[in-house]
């Protein structure tokens, strides 16, 4: 299963790391780090310094958002699926569980998980995850997902904070 997986995953994934979980460091010079900070810009009105940019490579999660995604489509037949991108901010010091649990709201000291098109202000403690997110709205500004196998993290956005 993991082999198909593996093969489904998106062209920027270093495919000779193969574990379940890891997090790869962007290069600000690739044309992937300039995408994302260039999408996270847009979707933060106020001025935030970045310090690096984390691809998340998590094998398990992925494939999680795969199945779901065409359960999804199987199950309502009628109804149109998109994957898009939001983001969400939370404390820096939940970042290890939010990646080990997928963004567990009950682990981020969250009282629920909202991916948001915009995100108004971002306190200097904070990090920023953009997620890709199945849904049959994709026009919606806020996304609340049903399920953690709805979305998927793509990339950590780390501050520098002064």
């Amino acid at each position: 299963m993991e082999a198909l997986i593996l093969k489904l995953t998106p062209s920027t994934w270093d495919k000779s790391e193969t574990g379940p979980s890891k997090q790869f460091r962007l290069s600000n010079n690739s044309e992937e780090y300039k995408m994302i900070e260039s999408e996270v810009r847009k979707a933060v009105p106020n001025n935030i310094f970045i310090s690096s940019i984390d691809r998340n490579q998590n094998l398990y999660d992925y494939g999680q958002l795969l199945i779901r995604e065409q359960l999804k489509v199987n199950l309502y037949c009628s109804t149109s699926f998109y994957r898009v991108r939001r983001y969400i901010n939370i404390k820096s010091q939940y970042l290890r569980p939010a990646l080990e649990y997928n963004l567990d709201y009950r682990r981020c000291n969250l009282s629920s998980l909202n991916f948001k098109r915009q995100l108004p202000f971002i306190k200097n403690d904070e990090i920023i995850f953009v997620v890709q997110v199945v849904t049959n709205s994709p026009q919606d500004d806020i996304i609340t997902p049903d399920s953690s196998s709805d979305y998927y993290i793509e990339y950590i956005i780390h501050q520098n904070v002064f």
